[in-house]
C-alpha cells in the first residue's frame, strides 16, 4: 500500500471512531468538537496528514467514545435488567439501583417501565401499584416519572408515588424537595414542595394539596342549582375553613404579600378565590380584556366549582380572542369535555377533533382522542368508532382508555 493510500486509510477510521463516538453519546461541546473538527479535517485532505499527529489524533477519537458521559445504567435486585419492564413479586418490594446513586423502590405487585435513560436522568413510567423514589441531585439532574396521563418532574428529591389504573387515581407524598406535576385536570403544572401530599381523582376530575397528616377534607359541597352541575368536581373543598386546612401558613392571605396569579390560585386549588376576583373585576369586562391566561384559570375555576356557562364564555373568549396562542388551542380541548359531560356527544366530539388538528402534539392529544373515541361511539355506534380507538391503540398501547379501545375493537 502506497503512504497516500495509508494516509487515507488511518484519517478514515479515525473519522469514524469519532463520529461513533458522538453518535453513541450525543451532542458535542464546542472545545470536544473543535478537537473532533481536526480528526474529521484530516479526512478530508488525506495527503496533509503528518506521520506524527497521528497518535494525537487517535487520543481524541477513543476519548470522545470512552470519556463523554453516558446515559445512566441500573440494575434490578443486584443484576442486570433483562428489559425495560420490571414487575415486583406479590410478597415483597424490588428495588432499581442506578449508576448515579439515584434508587426506585418498587412496591409489592407494582410494575414500571424504564422508558429511557440519558446522563442526567431517567423517564420511568409507573404502570400499577406503587413505587418509593430517591433521586441523587447533581448538577443539571432531570428525571420524570409518568403515571397515566400523569407526569412528576424532579430535579433532586424523595417522595412516594402510587397509581391505580382502574380507579385512575394518582397519590404522591413528597418527604424532600420539590417536584412539578403536571396532569389532565388543569394546563397549569401543580409545584409541590417537602411535607406535602398529592391526590389527582382523574375520574372523579378532583386535585387535591394537603399538609402531610393533615385531615382528609370533606367533599367539596354541590354546586347551585341555577348552574348544571357536571359529574363529579375537581379541586379543594370550598369554604373558608376547606381551603385553610390546606395551606400552610406561608400561604395564608398577607397585606403586604404580592397578590398571586390566577394560575398560582388554581395550581393551589383555591377556585373560589379566583372567581370571586372575577366577579370583583367583572366577569363581562374580563372576557373583553383578561390575558389568556387568566382566561383559562378562570375556566379551570368556573368548571370546578360548576359554573358551567361561565366556563363556556371564558372559553369561547379564549378561542376567539387568542386563536394562535397554546391557551387557545388548549380551550379547545376543554370546551370538548364540558359538552360530553353535559350530555352534547355531537358537540364535544366536534371540539376534540378541532383540538387533535390545531395541536397534533399537544399535551391534551390522549384524552382528545380517548374523547373522539367516546364520543363517536355515542351518535355514530361501534364500528364508527372503530378508528379512533385503532388509532389510540397505535399510539398509547397501555394508555388509561387501552380497555375502551379494545372493547370497541371487540379485542382481548
Amino acid at each position: 500500500m502506497r503512504e497516500s493510500e495509508l494516509d487515507t486509510a488511518v484519517a478514515r477510521s479515525l473519522g469514524e471512531l469519532a463520529r461513533e463516538g458522538v453518535a453513541r453519546q450525543g451532542a458535542v461541546p464546542d472545545e470536544a468538537r473543535a478537537r473532533m473538527l481536526v480528526a474529521l479535517e484530516a479526512e478530508r485532505r488525506p495527503s496533509r496528514i503528518w506521520w506524527p499527529a497521528i497518535p494525537a489524533l487517535a487520543a481524541v477519537a477513543v476519548a470522545l467514545v470512552l470519556l463523554w458521559p453516558r446515559p445512566l445504567s441500573y440494575e434490578v435486585a443486584g443484576r442486570a435488567p433483562s428489559g425495560s419492564y420490571v414487575s415486583a413479586p406479590a410478597d415483597r418490594p424490588l428495588s432499581l439501583r442506578f449508576s448515579d446513586a439515584s434508587v426506585v423502590e418498587l412496591g409489592k405487585s407494582s410494575q414500571l417501565r424504564v422508558e429511557e435513560t440519558t446522563p442526567r436522568g431517567a423517564r420511568v413510567v409507573l404502570e400499577r401499584g406503587s413505587l418509593a423514589v430517591n433521586v441523587a441531585h447533581r448538577e443539571s439532574t432531570a428525571w420524570t416519572f409518568v403515571a397515566g396521563p400523569c407526569e412528576v418532574r424532579v430535579v433532586g428529591t424523595r417522595f412516594a408515588l402510587g397509581w391505580d389504573p382502574q380507579r385512575e387515581q394518582l397519590d404522591l407524598r413528597l418527604d424532600a424537595g420539590a417536584v412539578e406535576i403536571q396532569t389532565p385536570l388543569s394546563p397549569a403544572r401543580v409545584a409541590l414542595r417537602a411535607g406535602q401530599e398529592f391526590r389527582a381523582d382523574l375520574a372523579k376530575r378532583r386535585m387535591v394539596t394537603a399538609e402531610i397528616g393533615a385531615p382528609a377534607p370533606a367533599e367539596p359541597a354541590a354546586a347551585p342549582a341555577a348552574e348544571p352541575a357536571p359529574a363529579a368536581t375537581t379541586g379543594n373543598p370550598s369554604g373558608p375553613a376547606g381551603d385553610a386546612s390546606l395551606r400552610s401558613p406561608s400561604q395564608q392571605p398577607s397585606a403586604s404579600a404580592p397578590r398571586p396569579s390566577w394560575r398560582k390560585l388554581i395550581a393551589e386549588g383555591r377556585f373560589d378565590d379566583v372567581l370571586t376576583e372575577a366577579e370583583s373585576r367583572g366577569v363581562a369586562r374580563c372576557l373583553q380584556s383578561c390575558s389568556a391566561s387568566d382566561l383559562g384559570a378562570l375556566a379551570d375555576a368556573a368548571r370546578y366549582r360548576g359554573k358551567s356557562s361561565v366556563a363556556e364564555q371564558s372559553l369561547l373568549a379564549l378561542r376567539n380572542r387568542f386563536p394562535g396562542d397554546a391557551e387557545g388551542r388548549s380551550a379547545a380541548f376543554t370546551l370538548g369535555r364540558l359538552h360530553e359531560e353535559r350530555g352534547n356527544a355531537a358537540a364535544a366530539k366536534g371540539w376534540y377533533d378541532r383540538y387533535l388538528a390545531e395541536a397534533p402534539s399537544g399535551n391534551y392529544v390522549p384524552e382528545a382522542l380517548a374523547g373522539t373515541m367516546r364520543t363517536t361511539q355515542a351518535t355514530a355506534g361501534r364500528e364508527a368508532a372503530a378508528g379512533a380507538a385503532s388509532e389510540y391503540l397505535r399510539r398509547y398501547p397501555k394508555g388509561i382508555h387501552a380497555k375502551t379501545a379494545r372493547a370497541i375493537l371487540g379485542a382481548p
